[in-house]
């Protein structure tokens, strides 16, 4: 199966866009923990 070149940067940009939701995420989540401001059984 071939992709256009189109297509290939498309997807690339819903993988980055994918990448730096999560890594804002996680980055959330390290300052929530060091905060302390999270409940245990979170």
């Amino acid at each position: 199966m071939q992709m256009n070149m189109m297509e290939v940067d498309k997807v690339k940009d819903i993988c980055g866009a994918i990448c730096s939701i999560s890594e804002v995420y996680d980055s959330v989540l390290q300052l929530v923990k060091a905060g302390g401001t999270i409940p245990k059984d979170f």
